[in-house]
Order: structure tokens, then C-alpha cells, then sequence
């Protein structure tokens, strides 16, 4: 009797793989799969084509498995092709085949973003691809912000933006730091960036009360809770019993002429907002009380 022992020729069917830009990657055939890839089977490639520009990629080989990290600053998926030569040591040589490679986008900050926001007032922040490599469906993850001057501000995961509610508890401009990190389809990591906030402050002020005769002119300016410089305020006409006179108004005092009507003490109530520049405070009493007068003839 003759044993012959016959040893497998490889023999790879052109398959493909996926990546992210950026990571180390290590691909080989699986037999069956991808046709008849005998064990011990080595790979030699040459340089990887491509439409675009991507860097990184090198020949190589002999090696168990074809190996590289390939880059692009693309927000799209983009592809390389290698022409791999597959070979055993029993049989040598197998036909060439082809390995498409495709690559996911990461995400690539090159500016900071940043917005100013009102305290109390939620803000949010979508980037946009364009200046910055943003890929579609891209996701941000952050820890609770650093700074000080302010209260609020949580940790979130995968977000559709980048976004929060923060107050400002001081009388002057605060700012919060957010550090992000985005992750695009694939699970494709990008370098962390920070975000920016500037909180204005928000006027608070209690309900205030003060006193004028009767036809004679007022002018009333908060002087309690936190007011910021050039805080203006918005009231509309007073409320009150025997009174009349007293329109609404804007400025950077509350003023007016009440006329009492009676002859005793009477109060006259307004509402008034207190604007910090663009930010409008939640309303806030004022008491500004009517006080009779005699007229002597």
C-alpha cells in the first residue's frame, strides 16, 4: 500500500472588514467562510488603494494575519483595497485576492466650542460638520462641568447634543467647563474637546417696598439680593384701592406718580421683571405704598 498525504492549496474567496480610522486592525480569513484557508496560512499585501486620501497604509507580510491602522479626516465611511498573496509553507503560493477595508469617521475637534447661556435657562449645543469632522449620528458623553460661581450641571451619556441647565449664583459672569467626549457609529472614538459656558448672571431680588406722597414723582432702585450691573426693569401698572396714575414702564429704575384718592395710607402693588442685559429674571413684588398728603388752603 502507498499513504499519500495530499496538503490543501489556500485558496481565499476577496472578502472585507471594518475599522475605525485611527485603530490598529488584524484580519485574516476564516476558513470556510472566506474559502479554503488551510492553518499556518501566511499573507503578503502590498500598499492598500483608495479614491481618497488615507494614511497609514503600508505593504506587509509574510504574516499570520494582515495588519495596519489606517487614518482619514473624512466624516464618512471611506474604503481601502489590498491585494493579499496567501501562501502555505506545504504548497507555497495561492491566487491573490482582495481585502476591502472600510473605514468608520471618528470624530475630530479642532475648535473649542462655546456659548453663553442665561443662569436658569437650559442651553444646548448640536456640532455641525463642516470646520470640525462631525459624523453623522454622532454621540457626546461628559462628566458634571469644573468651575466656579455656579450651581447645576450633570454627567450624561451618549447624547444627541451637548447640553444642560446651570445658575449663576453669583452677581457677575460665571463660567463652566465641560469636557466631552464624542464617539461616532461603530463605536468610534474621538479625542475629548471642552465646551465652553458662560453663564450671565440672573437678577434676584425680594419683594421690596418704599414709600411717596401722593402726586409727587418716585424713582426706586433695588438695592437688596443680587443685582447685576446694569440691571433694568420692565413693571406694568400698578394694582391697588383709591389709586390711580402710575403706567407701566422700562428703566433702570422703577418709577412713576401715584395720586391717593382717599384719606388714608393706600398701597399700590407692581410687578416687576428685572432684566440682567438679555436675561429676564422670574417676576418679582415690588410694594411701592401711596402715602396721603395734606393740601392746605
Amino acid at each position: 500500500s502507498v499513504t499519500v498525504w495530499v496538503n490543501p492549496v489556500v485558496n481565499i474567496s476577496s472578502f472585507s472588514r471594518v475599522t475605525c480610522s485611527g485603530a490598529n486592525f488584524s484580519f485574516s480569513a476564516i476558513n470556510v467562510n472566506n474559502g479554503i484557508v488551510p492553518v499556518g496560512t501566511q499573507y503578503t499585501w502590498q500598499t492598500p488603494s483608495s479614491d481618497v486620501i488615507i494614511s497609514g497604509g503600508s505593504a506587509g507580510g509574510p504574516a499570520n494575519s494582515i495588519t495596519g491602522s489606517l487614518s482619514h479626516t473624512y466624516s464618512s465611511v471611506q474604503t481601502a483595497t489590498y491585494v493579499v498573496t496567501p501562501s502555505t509553507a506545504a504548497c507555497g503560493p495561492g491566487s491573490d485576492f482582495t481585502l476591502t477595508v472600510f473605514i468608520n469617521p471618528i470624530p475630530i475637534f479642532t475648535t473649542q466650542p462655546s456659548v453663553v447661556t442665561c443662569g436658569g435657562v437650559p442651553f444646548a449645543i448640536t456640532p455641525s460638520d463642516g470646520v470640525d469632522v462631525v459624523p453623522a449620528n454622532t454621540k457626546y458623553t461628559w462628566l458634571a462641568p469644573t468651575g466656579t460661581g455656579f450651581t447645576g450641571g450633570v454627567s450624561k451619556t451618549a447624547s444627541a447634543d451637548i447640553s444642560g441647565l446651570l445658575n449663576n449664583s453669583t452677581g457677575f459672569a460665571a463660567t463652566a467647563t465641560y469636557f466631552v467626549s464624542p464617539t461616532a457609529p461603530g463605536n468610534c472614538v474621538g479625542s475629548s474637546f471642552t465646551v465652553i459656558v458662560s453663564i450671565v448672571p440672573n437678577a434676584y431680588i425680594p419683594a421690596l417696598s418704599t414709600t411717596t406722597c401722593s402726586g409727587v414723582g418716585f424713582n426706586f432702585s433695588p438695592q437688596s439680593g443680587i443685582i447685576p450691573t446694569g440691571t433694568t426693569y420692565q413693571w406694568n401698572p400698578p394694582s391697588g384701592v383709591s389709586i390711580n396714575g402710575g403706567a407701566g414702564g422700562t428703566g433702570a429704575a422703577i418709577s412713576g406718580t401715584l395720586n391717593n384718592t382717599s384719606n388714608i395710607t393706600r398701597t399700590a402693588t407692581y410687578q416687576v421683571t428685572p432684566l440682567a442685559g438679555s436675561c429676564r429674571s422670574e417676576e418679582h413684588t415690588s410694594e411701592l405704598q401711596s402715602r396721603q398728603y395734606l393740601v392746605c388752603r
